[in-house]
């Protein structure tokens, strides 16, 4: 029996979206006996593939199974190209020990306490003035 996803090639003809668009007549066509030492394999292959592809219905299926598998790879490979990228900058990014990482916080929090102290400096001399007036 056929793959899922060969129906369209064990007929000699284009799969993915060139195939959706198929008609009955050209999958007929596409329907032969094969003349090699293994035609009897080759012909189950191609009467079950066309035993899919001859009915509407069933097509329907083959062609939401397809869509499905299709999407699925695409998913895959874009969750994981992030994945990857982010493994390779950290083989890039030099080992940190700890102490360096508690001293880089403190800084940042330093420097935040520096501008909300700023802040409220401004904002001290801004209501200062208003009271003067």
């Amino acid at each position: 029996m056929a793959g899922e996803d060969e129906h369209y090639t064990v007929l000699g003809l284009p799969s993915g979206e060139d195939g959706f668009k198929l008609s009955s007549e050209e999958i007929r066509r596409a329907y032969k006996r094969p003349d090699d030492e293994k035609a009897k394999q080759k012909f189950q292959k191609l009467q079950s593939s066309y035993q899919v592809l001859k009915d509407h219905t069933s097509r329907n299926q083959y062609h939401r199974r397809l869509r499905l598998k299709i999407l699925q790879v695409r998913r895959r490979r874009s969750s994981s190209e992030p994945k990857k990228k982010k493994k390779q900058q950290q083989a890039h990014r030099p080992n940190v020990s700890l102490v360096e990482q508690i001293m880089r916080r403190r800084r940042t929090d330093e420097e935040q306490l520096r501008r909300d102290l700023e802040r409220r400096r401004l904002l001290f001399e801004a209501l200062k003035q208003r009271a003067r007036k």
